[in-house]
């Protein structure tokens, strides 16, 4: 009996998730967010294509005061933004052919 008591509050947990993850993707969607604004009446509120070009202002202007001693580089590869940062070339100094520095000064 413990046993068929424990698959029920099981089945009943996976339930609720499942629902929980309908309804809040449904809830999260563009389609959704514009539906409930045009329904609530409210003109005050931005729409999404008015919130996405205020996100791209302030990224824009984020990517301007950034250092001078760094290149970004935004990449979209296989669907996935991702920002990479790499520290600009020492054109002053040479290394070597190994492209190693000692730090104590010792080799």
């Amino acid at each position: 009996m413990n046993s068929s008591k424990l698959m029920k509050w099981q089945l009943g947990a996976c339930g609720a998730f499942a629902v929980f993850l309908v309804f809040g993707s449904v809830q999260n969607s563009a389609a959704f967010q514009q539906a409930h604004v045009l329904k609530a009446g409210d003109s005050s509120s931005p729409s999404l294509s008015q919130q996405l070009e205020e996100e791209d202002a302030i990224v824009e202007d984020w990517v301007k005061r950034q250092p001078a001693g760094r290149n970004q580089h935004y990449s979209e590869s296989g669907g996935n933004g991702s920002w990479s940062t790499e520290p600009e070339a020492d054109s002053g100094e040479s290394s070597g052919g190994s492209g190693m520095r000692s730090q104590t000064g010792r080799s």
